[in-house]
């Protein structure tokens, strides 16, 4: 075939004959194309625009074209001379399978047709048949994308199943232990803070808790149809704790072993049984009790009570040290020395401490401390308050006042007023996100250093093993080994200590950085509060108002 006149130099308008462009013929032999130049009368030689034009007319344009011999072509076609050169190449689309090492997926890489064969999905499915691939495992979605690419691709089209490990055992408390993170809000706009935490009781026999056993899993399967066996659940037994004990009838189930306050343990209960008195006075002396206490009446002066469990005091608590494991519940109020020094101010002479939780009715010159919450329902003056969880002042509907004094709660404080008309200096405080932060970095600074320090022991310890034979082996070198080894495993549990600390932290952290302060009727001036280090002083009358950190910053809503 000859070279295209794209000019129409060929028929001139005054009837000369114009120069001819050389012929170039194109044949197709066993997969190649062969470029022949015929010699022809030509000024003006084969340029590569018409050698492109003529192989898309006929075709071949989507060959697998070698350079070199496309310029010693046109480099010919210059010369006017015969020439004859294999100028390209036809190519089918190839396929290749590569299973994983673990065989749970079959990586596919495809290259793309270049004047040949196009890659069908009956070929790539029978390609999968033919290693022997589970049909079940076929990803049909990322085979059709493999046939879609233009290009060079390489996709995962089978993937295998993994096993999914059966649970571990769980234990269900069968009485309620949980406390309420938001009390109820009545029409009134008032919180029962008193509804968040309820004092359970339990008799001999009761139910404590169901053991559900592990369970066995779901079963996988590798890309070569090869079933994976899950991992079964661990299988836990009850843990003993005093007051309980597991049914002779039923191996998961746990009952109290006597009448008492039942607590939460780990693959267990505890069931405190409780300490009650009519009053706590000179007649019942200092109480250190391994359970829970129950004081019907009055904690009197100069009297301590210290209980593993919870402290219950019926009416008033004056002028005493009351110490919880759990949680510290006065139904009337609580006050430091009633007959104080006229001579000297005031001071706080009474001291709660919980694990848990505080109640109380109305608290005048006390310092309390709490893990969780401190709920008070009338008033607090001049006390020192200090909580891991919130500080909750006004449930039941009560006046809700914390005047004077200083408050300190971990997430959030909520009062119905703060402060009182004389403008008496009162502080409030709320969230512990900088001391938390800097606990965190210091964890994860120690993580890195044991880290460190664990590489550089095996590496010693690898030169030990590398650079000593069986029979050189004396006792220095055997006590230098077993040191490091003792010294590995310390760093390994401590790193473990760091990790669970970590883990404790992070949730915490979350809650700080949103710790606020909520007034729900009136917040007086000369208030001091502070949002995660960031002070506020309030100098003018505001009415219900929320005080939370934003960008730095303490707003108040």
């Amino acid at each position: 075939m000859e070279t295209p006149d794209p000019e129409n130099r060929t028929r001139p308008a005054d009837g000369f004959e114009a120069p001819r462009y050389p012929a170039l013929i194109l044949n197709v032999e066993a997969n190649t194309l062969i470029a022949t130049l015929k010699v022809a009368s030509c000024f003006a030689p084969l340029t590569s625009v018409h050698l492109d034009q003529q192989l898309v007319n006929e075709k071949v344009n989507d060959y697998v074209f070698c350079e070199e011999a496309r310029q010693t072509l046109l480099a010919n076609a210059r010369l006017n001379t015969e020439f004859s050169i294999v100028l390209a190449e036809s190519r089918d689309a190839e396929l290749e399978l590569d299973i994983c090492r673990d065989k749970m997926e079959v990586v596919a890489t495809a290259s793309p047709a270049f004047g040949g064969v196009a890659l069908t999905k009956t070929q790539v499915i029978d390609a999968l048949i033919a290693a022997r691939i589970d049909p079940d495992s076929f990803d049909i979605a990322s085979v059709d994308r493999l046939l879609e690419s233009k290009e060079k691709i390489t996709i995962c089209i089978a993937r295998g199943r993994q096993p999914i490990s059966g649970e571990d055992t769980q234990f269900i408390p069968t009485f309620d232990v949980g406390t309420r993170s938001c009390p109820a809000i009545d029409k009134n706009d008032m919180a029962d803070y008193f509804d968040t935490r309820q004092y359970v009781a339990v008799e001999k026999g009761e139910l404590l808790m169901r053991r559900i056993p592990p369970g066995d899993g779901i079963p996988g399967k590798n890309v070569l149809g090869k079933r994976l066996k899950p991992r079964q659940g661990k299988n836990l037994k009850f843990k003993k704790h005093k007051g309980s004990i597991v049914s002779p009838d039923d191996e998961n189930l746990l009952i109290a072993a006597l009448k008492g306050h039942p607590v939460l343990e780990t693959q267990g209960v505890k069931v405190d049984d409780t300490l009650t008195l009519r009053n706590a006075d000179l007649k019942s002396g200092n109480i250190n009790y391994d359970g829970s206490v129950m004081i019907q009446g009055d904690v009197m002066p100069q009297v301590k009570i210290q209980a593993t469990g919870d402290i219950f005091v019926k009416h008033t608590v004056e002028n005493a040290t009351l110490i919880a494991g759990n949680n510290i519940v006065v139904c009337g109020g609580v006050i430091s020395d009633s007959i104080p020094d006229a001579s000297e101010p005031s001071r706080i002479t009474t001291y709660l401490c919980a694990g848990s939780n505080i109640h109380a009715l109305f608290m005048n010159l006390v310092e309390a401390e709490a893990g969780n919450d401190i709920t008070v329902q009338i008033y607090t003056i001049h006390c020192n308050l200090k909580t891991g969880g919130s500080v909750l002042v006004g449930e039941r509907n009560g006046t809700g006042v914390i005047v004077g004094g200083q408050a300190h709660a971990a997430v959030s404080i909520t009062v119905n007023t703060i402060g009182s008309e004389a403008y008496i200096h009162t502080l409030v405080s709320c969230g512990d996100l900088p001391e938390l932060a800097t606990r965190y970095q210091k964890s994860n600074r120690e993580i890195k250093k044991r880290i460190s320090e664990m590489s550089q022991l095996k590496t010693i310890l690898g030169r030990i093993k590398a650079n000593t034979h069986t029979d050189q082996i004396g006792k220095i070198i055997i006590d230098k080994a077993r040191k490091v080894v003792l010294a590995m495993k310390a760093i390994q549990t401590r790193l473990k200590e760091l990790e669970a600390e970590k883990s404790d932290l992070e949730p915490r952290l979350e809650i700080a950085s949103n710790a606020f302060v909520q007034v729900n009727k009136k917040l007086y001036p000369n208030t001091h509060i502070t949002i995660n280090d960031v002070l506020h002083l309030q100098e003018f009358e505001r009415y219900k108002s929320i005080i939370r950190m934003e960008d730095g910053k303490v707003v108040i809503d």
